[in-house]
């Protein structure tokens, strides 16, 4: 395994920036990024620290632009520093990882991670727009393991992507102003942990009541996700699998509200699933007949239209 000393220097071409960097270390782990004081490049950094850290995972030295190795002129503010560092990772194929920074590689560590908080995540790949779940919390305590056991990597639509990269913007400003010290992705308006179903039980309802939509449980939400992504044309083997059913109990407990849909139906709940924003909400096929329906759409063409019960589904939850 290479060490400090003995990793071989590497070039890497970025956004028209050639990038000298070293990689070396354990392929196990996270990946681990190291940004140097000012004017410091890789041969900075003190072996005994890099070295000792590199035992678990692999480690990443490199020269910013227009320092060192690598070409390019040296930005003049620090967001821009950090942007040439998101596309040389971006070419060094690196998707999540740590951060260490030192003096002002400090402080493009924090605009880094502010600016590109996926990448900071590495059960979330917001590139591809797909979360892994590997863990759960049963009766408020936390295990290392689904309830089946099994991992599962779920593709989040356009619009619960939208969603989740605002939270982890809030997030990630939350944790640079101090107000987060733990790696769970929701929390309270705080910063601070939810350890019960409670606090997001409420916000449902809250959220229902302000859309004035009846009220039904949290849980029934995996019927609506199951049922638009099966009448959009989903395959229905890919849509057990992202639900973590086989395909007869998908079919026989959640996929009840699929009969009879409409073609009005359909065609909104496309859009609420591929907008990157949340769709102006007014009556359409849920209080309605389909006629009326029809006819609401007809003369509301100055304005987008969308289903009341897009909030619903798994693609809005995650903004309640």
């Amino acid at each position: 395994m290479d060490a400090h000393a003995t990793a071989p220097n590497r070039y890497l071409e970025a956004n028209g920036i050639r990038y000298a960097y070293r990689r070396f270390g354990s392929d196990k782990g996270v990946p681990l990024l190291f940004l140097q004081h000012f004017r410091g490049g890789m041969d900075h950094w003190d072996p005994l620290v890099t070295d000792g850290l590199a035992e678990r995972r692999s480690v990443i030295l490199v020269d910013g632009a227009g320092v060192g190795g690598s070409s390019g002129a040296t930005p003049d503010t620090i967001e821009a520093m950090a942007e040439d560092l998101r596309h040389f990772l971006t070419a060094l194929d690196v998707k999540s990882l740590d951060v260490l920074g030192f003096s002002i590689g400090g402080t493009i560590a924090q605009s880094l991670v502010l600016q590109y908080p996926e990448l900071a995540l590495s059960d979330i790949d917001l590139v591809h727009g797909i979360i892994s779940i590997n863990k759960a919390r049963v009766s408020g305590v936390d295990r290392d393991k689904t309830k089946t056991s099994e991992d599962r990597r779920v593709q989040l639509c356009p619009r619960a992507l939208s969603v989740l990269r605002r939270h982890l913007r809030l997030r990630a400003s939350l944790k640079a102003a101090g107000k987060i010290d733990h790696d769970h992705v929701f929390f309270l308006e705080t910063g601070a942990l939810f350890r019960s179903l409670h606090h997001p039980q409420v916000r449902w309802r809250k959220t229902l009541q302000s859309l004035k939509v009846r009220y039904r449980r949290p849980y029934t939400a995996r019927q609506n996700s199951v049922s638009w992504n099966l009448m959009v044309g989903k395959n229905a083997l890919w849509v057990a699998k992202q639900h973590s059913h086989s395909i007869a109990t998908m079919l026989r407990a959640y996929a009840a509200w699929a009969e009879g849909t409409a073609e009005v139906d359909i065609g909104a709940i496309k859009r609420s699933m591929n907008v990157s924003e949340a769709p102006p909400v007014i009556n359409l096929a849920v209080d309605l007949s389909v006629a009326e329906a029809l006819q609401a759409r007809r003369a509301s063409t100055i304005r987008p239209t969308a289903l009341r019960r897009h909030a619903l589904t798994d693609c809005s939850t995650m903004e309640i």
